[in-house]
C-alpha cells in the first residue's frame, strides 16, 4: 500500500517554482517551432564531470580519493528550447547511451540528474504494462526508463513541463510494493545544467552533489533502536543501535540549486525504543547541513548519574564518486 505524502505546511510547500503551475503540462509539438532551427540535426555525446566522475571501463584511471560504486544509477535528461518549452526528455541507465540527437542552431537548456540509491532502497519503480518497461512513477520523473530521448507530444512518452523541475518528493521505495515521498528524499543525487548553443559533437556537463549526510553515534547504549523523526521534512527512521556503527544516511536537497546551505531548519527528534518496549525521549536538535557534508550526531546515554547529552559535528564530505560501467 502506498504511504501517504507527508503533510507540509505554509512556506514548506514552496520548494521551487514549477513551470507546471504556470502552464499546461503538455508541451507543444516539437516540430519546427524554433526560429533558430534550419532543420539540421546534430548528434551530441553527453559526458558528465564534477562531483560525479564517470568512467566507461573498470580498467580506466580512477579519480584521486574516489570510491568505486558499481550500483545502479539513474540518469534523467531534460532538454528545453524556446520559452523553456520541453523539447526532449528521457531516463537512462547507461552512460554509453547518453547520445542526444538535437536540432542544430537553437539555444538550449539541458538539465541532467544522476540519481543513486544512497543509503535507502532507491527509487520506487513498477513495470509499465503497455510497454513492458521499468517505470518511475510520481513527480519529478513519471517516465519509463527507455535509454533514449523522446520528443513525443502525446502518448505514454510525451514530454511535459514538470519533468525534473524539482528534486523533491521522489518516490523512494520502502519495500517491493511501498514508497514514501518527502522534501528531502533518502537518495544520493548529482545535478547540473548547460545553457547555450550546440556546436560540438561532445558536451560535458559538470554535476554538483545535491546531498547531505547524517550519521548517528550512540554512546553507552547497549540495546534497543533509535527512533528518528525529521518533522515531515524527511522520512522517519527506526534503526537498531547495533547497526549504527560507521553508517551514514544520505538525503537529496533541492535547496542546493541556489547555494550550499539548506533554506530552512531541519528538526531532528530522537527517542530510544528499548527491547522491553519502553520508549525514552533523548531530545531534539536543529540542523542546517551544508551541501556535500556529513553531520555526526553523538548521543550519550545517562550513566552513573551523568545526564544525557547530544552534540553535533560537521565534516566535509567532498569525495568523488566513480560510476564504473561493467
Amino acid at each position: 500500500m502506498k504511504t501517504p505524502r507527508f503533510l507540509v505546511l505554509g512556506s514548506l510547500i514552496l520548494i521551487s517554482v514549477l513551470y507546471a503551475c504556470k502552464k499546461n503540462d503538455s508541451a507543444p509539438a516539437p516540430g519546427k517551432t524554433n526560429p533558430g532551427w534550419s532543420g539540421e540535426m546534430v548528434n551530441v555525446k553527453l559526458k558528465l564531470s564534477g562531483d560525479l566522475q564517470a568512467e566507461a571501463s573498470p580498467l580506466g584511471r580512477q579519480a584521486v580519493n574516489a570510491r568505486i560504486n558499481p550500483d545502479s544509477t539513474i540518469y534523467a535528461v531534460d532538454v528545453r528550447w524556446g520559452n523553456f518549452n520541453p523539447y526532449a526528455q528521457g531516463i537512462f541507465t547507461s552512460l554509453d547511451s547518453l547520445t542526444l540527437n538535437l536540432p542544430k542552431g537553437p539555444f538550449f537548456t539541458i538539465r541532467v540528474a544522476a540519481i543513486k540509491k544512497g543509503s535507502g532502497l532507491g527509487l520506487f519503480e513498477i513495470t509499465d504494462s503497455l510497454t513492458n518497461t521499468r517505470f518511475l512513477p510520481g513527480t519529478p520523473l513519471n517516465r519509463s526508463i527507455g535509454n533514449r530521448l523522446y520528443t513525443d507530444s502525446t502518448g505514454p512518452n510525451q514530454v511535459f513541463y514538470a519533468f525534473l523541475d524539482t528534486l523533491t518528493f521522489f518516490r523512494v521505495a520502502t519495500s517491493a510494493y511501498g514508497y514514501e515521498e518527502s522534501i528531502y528524499s533518502e537518495l544520493d543525487t548529482y545535478y547540473g545544467q548547460y545553457q547555450g548553443y550546440l556546436t560540438e559533437s561532445t558536451l560535458t556537463i559538470p554535476l554538483k552533489r545535491f546531498t547531505y549526510g547524517i550519521r548517528f553515534k550512540p554512546e553507552n547504549f547497549s540495546d534497543g533502536s533509535l527512533l528518528v523523526d525529521y518533522g515531515y521534512m524527511a522520512a522517519p527512521k527506526t534503526i537498531p543501535v547495533s547497526n549504527l556503527a560507521n553508517r551514514a544516511f544520505t538525503y537529496t536537497a533541492h535547496d542546493y540549486t541556489y547555494g550550499d546551505n539548506l533554506w530552512r531548519d531541519l528538526p531532528v527528534s530522537l527517542r530510544l525504543l528499548r527491547t522491553n518496549g519502553t520508549i525514552q525521549n533523548l531530545g531534539s536538535i536543529t540542523l542546517r547541513p551544508k551541501r556535500n557534508t556529513l553531520t555526526t550526531i553523538s548521543i550519550t546515554a545517562p550513566n552513573s548519574g551523568v545526564p544525557l547529552g547530544i552534540s553535533i559535528s560537521e565534516n566535509s564530505w567532498r569525495q568523488d564518486t566513480t560510476v564504473v560501467i561493467r
